[in-house]
């Protein structure tokens, strides 16, 4: 029996949604704010021409971090949407979001991840406090990314 699950994580941002939207949406600038990266900088990486919008996609191959595409597809004024595609280990594939929302100071930038998962992975999830380590990763590449907008 599988049961939904979702992670969210949170940054304001000082700068407006139209520049973080624009950042956010061109898979070209995914590498420089990827928390992902960070444990395997050697990752062979694959950008799709367009890179940007919908049917723009993401590769990542690696013995540490794994693989897969994201593709984005979805994207409106203040939503970004990604299907992602794990096909090492753990094949899966879940839906990702980043929500973009006005602030006084910038744009609150959410990454939501939600998905579906088995028993087994929600007895292994627990064990291994997945969703604590991957909330941390989220939260580490959106500090990244703010540092690279607010620059």
């Amino acid at each position: 029996m599988t049961a939904d699950y979702q992670l969210q994580v949170s940054q304001e941002i000082s700068a407006p949604v139209p520049d973080v939207l624009k950042h956010l949406a061109d898979l070209s600038n995914f590498s420089r704010w990827n928390p992902f990266l960070v444990m395997d900088p050697n990752a062979a990486i694959e950008v799709s021409e367009p890179s940007a919008g919908v049917g723009a996609s993401y590769s990542w191959s690696s013995k540490r971090i794994g693989a897969g595409v994201m593709t984005i597809t979805g994207v409106s004024d203040s939503v970004i949407d990604i299907h992602m595609r794990f096909t090492s280990r753990n094949k899966r594939e879940d839906e990702v979001q980043w929500l973009l929302t006005p602030t006084p100071h910038g744009t609150q930038v959410a990454w939501v991840m939600r998905g579906k998962r088995t028993l087994a992975e929600r007895v292994f999830v627990k064990l291994m406090r997945l969703d604590t380590m991957m909330a941390k990763h989220f939260a580490d590449g959106l500090q990244r990314l703010k540092a690279e907008l607010e620059q």
